[in-house]
Formats: C-alpha cells, structure tokens, sequence
C-alpha cells in the first residue's frame, strides 16, 4: 500500500481503482467468515426472529403492514423488520445465513464509506485507510456478529447514500436531488433512529471538506440550516416517535434533575471511555453494567480531556479543518445514544461506534498525513504503520468474533471481562435452559438473585426451567417470587396457572388468571 495524498497522483490505471474496490468488499467477507456458521444469540436474537411471528412467517403484506404501524421490542424501525422477515422467507431459521446478510451489509458499508469520503475529498488512499479500518475495527464486532442488530447495518448503508446524495446536490443542484437526499434519510431513521443527528454532521461537511463556508462561524450558515429544515423536520419526529417507542417498551429511564446530571457524568465519561476502546480494545463485552457510583475525579477527568481536544481542535480548524469534522462527527453522532436520556440499564455498547469513530478515524489519519510530511522514506514509514495496525485491529476483530458464536460462549466471555453483572449470568442462564442444561441455568439464576434479589426476570425464568424439569411445585414458587416483586407481571401469572394447572390445581389457576 503506497499511501499518497491525493487521488490523482494515487493510481495509474482503473485496474488498481476495482483491485481496491473488490478489497473492500472482500475484507468483512474474510474476517467474519466463520459466522456463518454461528448460531443464534441469545439476547435479541429470538425476541427479534424465532419468538416474533410476524417475522418468523417470512415476507406478506400482512406482516410489511405490522412493521409500520406497530411498536415492537421497544422499537420502531419497520424496514429493519422488513429485512429479518426477507431473511426468513429465503432462508428460514438458518441463522448462519441471518449472519451472512449482516456481513454483506457491513461490506456494503465499507465500500459506501470509501464512496462518500473519495468524493468529498478526493484522497484516495486515505479514504481507502479510513475504510479498512472501519472494516476490521473491533468495536464493530457487536453490530456484526450479533443478529439483531441489524438495524445498526441497514441504517448505516442509509446514512452513506444519504451522504452521496447530499454531495451530488451541492455540487450539482436540482430539487430532483434534494428530494433523494430525503428520501434515503426518511427509510434510514425508518431503519434505526441513529441518524436524528445526520442533519448536523451534513452542515459540518459543509466547512470541511465541501468548503460551502470560508470560516466556521460564517453567516451563511444560516442559510445552510434553513436548506436542512426538511431534514431537521424527519430528525425531530423520530425522536417522538423513538421516545414514544422506548416508553411503551419501559426502557427509558425516568428524567429528574439528579438523573439528568448524573446521566451528563456518564455521558462524559462514555465519550472518554469510546475513545479508550478504540485504541485499546481489549476486554469487549457484550453488555457493560451500569457503575453504582462515579467518582468525582472520573467526571472531572473525561469533562477535562474532552475539554482540552476540542480546544485544540477549534484553535487549528484553519490550518487542519479536518480536525473539525473528524471530532464533531464523533460527539454529535454519538449524542443519541451517550447516556444523557438513559434507555435501558446498560452503561455503554460497542456497537454505539458503528459510526461515530469514522468521525476519529477521519482525524486520524488525515492528521498522520500532516504529521508525517518531513518524514525520511515517508511512504514506506505511513504504509508499515497504517498495515500494522490494520492487521493488529483485524486479529483482535477475529478473537472477539469468535464469543459471538452462541449465547453461551457469548456471556460466560461477559462474565469473565466484566463484574457485578446480573444481566449477562441471567443471559448465560436462559442459554444453558434453552440447550437444555437445567441444573446449571438454575445455579445462575440463583446467583443472579444473590447480585439482585428484586431480579424478577431470574424468577420468571427458573419456573420456566423447574417447569421443563417437570417440578411444578418448586415452579410454583418461583412465578410466586416474580409475581410478589411485580403483582402485574403477566408472563409470572400465566406461568404460574399452567404450574398449578399441571400440579392438579385448576380452581387456583383460574384465580391467578382471573386477577
């Protein structure tokens, strides 16, 4: 790899252009292979496809109408229900084909982002470094390896036409133009609600690399942002829409004003503890629990590196506007989902980063460019570095894929790398009950239960297992455990009258049933 700065002095011929095309598609191919033989996880997976009938039946018109006028899982992303039904009805259950489909998807992006960032700035092999590494970074792994994420993928490919869409207009003009370009953002936020935030890395772009503005704080910015009114528009009814959703599913987490400045204490430390991941993936997990305290010093520390790059970043847009848009696509964009409005109970995800690092890796990479401009034997030096930490990032990326393969080896891995985790010993549990490992699912739900005695999913599901062991007396005892910790838990109460059904009970079943 010969790394040159711009695209004309890059490649002599078209024959290297499709070599470096046919690479990109080919890298998520090879590194991810082996999921296709990989099963089904158990932490969405089946919510998302086995238990879900509307796309377990495959592609109708019934279920397209479902996934547009239904709330399901906390979510509403019709065309991603639209995808996994697709899945379904060419494939059925066969989840190594489900998984095929994600890296096809993750290999459309790579080539899309390659697309985007070539015609925006014309370098072509910084553009083609940027994309390598958003390949086999692993903090991808997650929006990968795991099923139902989907939508992370989908949306993602939205995002980047969007994005060309958006160059061709500047560049081009036309309301023909505009109109693609709300078009694909409309069936991106349909895809995942994670591009509410395009519209303002779009007027980034616009300083840098478009150079639609002579300075950052430029009148004309005004009229950039009225042009964007539509787009703003569609971002702000996903939010509704989104708010609304995770609502109804009882995963968004009530806003008081201690919540809100604690949530802004997580949320700095999350932008400091991304930003550590992606330089140091080691330990990964598929859920990281949320810490009982910060210290003060933790949110003093991330306010104040946080701080200190973005003064850096805003004393030398001038000279490297690069570091402009690199940085502020990586804040903005993960603003959705940093933690301010807490949804769910997990302290970060890896697969948040799907699209914010593109933002660092931007910066990273042009910047190495600057920094290595008086360098002896330049190329050579840039081309060890850049394939060095590629090759190291794609070794790690084939590791962390690998806990993936089911939901077993997927939370013991968790648990390995993680502590005080209730969540991933009740997941490993529901995978050792659902392979038939009775006794060693019991033995972790009653650990789970130890960690967190109000835990009510860790009873609902050892009556599951006692009941599937054929006891429905211990059963019994358990939906009774779940139903005194939640009195309108109704998967506990129809548990508990088909135990007492199955223990000779009728009149006491019909009396659970009929609270």
């Amino acid at each position: 790899m010969n790394w040159k700065s711009d695209c004309s002095d890059s490649y002599n011929s078209r024959a290297i252009y499709w070599f470096v095309l046919l690479v990109l598609v080919l890298i998520p191919f090879v590194l991810y292979a082996r999921t296709f033989a990989f099963d089904f996880v158990d932490f969405d997976d089946f919510q998302y496809i086995i238990f879900n009938e509307h796309v377990s039946s495959g592609l109708s018109l019934e279920n397209i109408a479902w996934a547009f006028r239904s709330i399901y899982a906390s979510n509403w992303h019709p065309l991603t229900w639209i995808s996994h039904m697709l899945d379904v009805q060419f494939f059925g259950a066969n989840a190594g084909r489900h998984h095929l489909t994600n890296v096809l998807f993750h290999s459309t992006n790579t080539l899309l982002l390659f697309l985007v960032l070539r015609q925006l700035t014309g370098a072509f092999w910084r553009c083609f470094v940027v994309a390598t590494f958003f390949a086999v970074h692993p903090l991808h792994v997650e929006s990968v390896a795991f099923i139902a994420e989907r939508k992370d993928l989908l949306s993602t490919s939205f995002w980047m036409l969007t994005m060309l869409a958006y160059t061709s207009y500047v560049r081009r003009g036309g309301k023909g133009r505009y109109l693609l370009v709300l078009l694909l953002y409309t069936a991106g936020l349909m895809a995942k609600p994670m591009l509410v935030t395009l519209p303002l890395v779009l007027l980034i772009i616009d300083y840098w690399p478009l150079g639609r503005l002579q300075r950052v704080l430029d009148a004309k910015y005004l009229f950039l942002f009225w042009e964007k009114l539509p787009l703003f528009i569609l971002s702000a009814l996903s939010c509704i829409v989104t708010v609304v959703a995770q609502h109804r599913g009882e995963s968004l987490a009530p806003l008081t004003s201690n919540s809100i400045l604690g949530n802004t204490g997580n949320a700095l430390v999350g932008y400091v503890h991304y930003l550590w991941k992606m330089v140091w993936p080691v330990k990964l997990a598929a859920f990281y629990p949320m810490p009982n305290h910060l210290a003060w010093w933790e949110i003093a520390g991330s306010a104040s590196i946080l701080f200190f790059i973005t003064i850096v970043v805003v004393r030398m847009f001038q000279s490297h506007p690069y570091l402009i848009t690199g940085w502020f696509w990586y804040i903005i964009s993960l603003l959705p989902v940093i933690g301010i409005i807490q949804v769910g109970i997990q302290a970060s995800a890896d697969r948040y980063t799907y699209i914010p690092l593109i933002g660092i890796f931007i910066l990273l990479v042009w910047g190495m460019e600057d920094i290595s401009k008086r360098w002896a034997f330049r190329s050579a030096l840039l081309t060890v570095i850049g394939s060095t930490t590629i090759v190291t990032l794609a070794a790690a990326t084939w590791f962390q894929e690998g806990y993936w393969k089911n939901g077993v080896a997927l939370f013991e891995h968790t648990l390995q790398v993680t502590s005080d985790n209730p969540f991933a010993r009740h997941n490993l549990g529901v995978a050792l009950m659902n392979r038939g490992r009775y006794l060693e699912a019991i033995g972790h739900f009653r650990e789970v239960l130890l960690l967190a005695p109000d835990y009510k999913m860790a009873y609902l599901n050892m009556g599951h297992v006692y009941m599937k062991m054929g006891d429905p007396i211990h059963a019994i005892e358990s939906y009774q455990n779940a139903i005194d910790i939640d009195p309108g838990f109704l998967k506990a109460r129809r548990g508990l009258a088909k135990a007492y059904s199955q223990s000779g009970q009728s009149e006491l079943a019909e009396a659970v049933l009929s609270k």
